[in-house]
């Protein structure tokens, strides 16, 4: 389980994983959230699974702030399949309804045969550390269905923002999910030093915004990890729904 107080909210919540029927039955993904930190009500699911080798079992999470947003280090449990745990990773603006990332691709995965990693992985809490994020989890050699097992602790290291990439080997373009109730500026994680990198906004019947389009836009050339996008009059987004449309 993972309890935290939302910074937003002042509001204290649990998250775990829960039963989706009486037992036995296959586990879900469930939050609860309350004032005082004694009432609780019923929990919710917040991430339902199929139960099957695409969508595994939920066997625990951890919670953590990160900038304006929440992530969840996901302990995925394959049963069905070959009953290791690995790590999912899901993402939140609000600390409610959960978005898997990268169409539920592993984030951290267990090891090869023969070390101590290989069978399960339980993460604590992601942190920063100076310009880095890191990422303790316990390890273990073994399967989920094996009852003796080896296990230590391990760190998985990442860049600041470095969670999910895209690389691009031929010149396309990325458009992102409508955004609303979103200003201020816009900073991207880019290697741009192959090719300049414009953007432009669209609206929501998908035609540029004047001002926004990308004629106006001043294209990024370096490889940074926080840059700022900007258009030939603008530095910061509009006050209102937009598409953004990576070239």
């Amino acid at each position: 389980m993972s309890v935290m107080q939302n910074k937003n909210t002042g509001k204290f919540v649990a998250c775990s994983k829960g039963w989706a029927n009486a037992r036995p039955s296959h586990r879900h993904f469930v939050r609860v959230e309350n004032d005082d930190f004694i009432h609780w009500p019923e929990p919710e699911v917040a991430i339902r699974h199929a139960n099957d080798s695409i969508g595994p079992k939920s066997y625990g999470i951890n919670t953590s702030h990160y900038g304006s947003s929440y992530i969840v280090l996901l302990h995925s449990y394959k049963k069905t399949g070959n009953e290791t745990i690995d790590i999912q990773l899901t993402i939140n603006h609000e600390n409610k309804n959960w978005i898997h990332v990268a169409n539920k691709e592993t984030f951290i995965p267990v090891g090869a045969v023969g070390t101590l990693n290989n069978g399960m992985l339980f993460t604590a809490p992601s942190i920063n550390h100076s310009d880095k994020r890191q990422n303790y989890y316990g390890a273990w050699d073994g399967q989920h269905d094996i009852k003796e097992h080896k296990s230590g602790i391990d760190l998985a290291t990442l860049r600041n923002n470095g969670f999910v990439s895209l690389y691009a080997t031929v010149w396309e373009h990325i458009t992102t999910y409508p955004i609303k109730d979103t200003s201020g500026y816009l900073l991207v994680n880019i290697n741009a030093t192959g090719g300049p990198m414009p953007a432009e906004l669209l609206n929501e019947n998908g035609k540029p915004i004047s001002e926004y389009t990308l004629n106006e836009s001043v294209p990024i050339h370096s490889d940074e990890i926080s840059v700022p996008v900007q258009w030939e009059n603008h530095i910061k987004l509009p006050e209102q729904a937009y598409s953004i449309r990576f070239h």
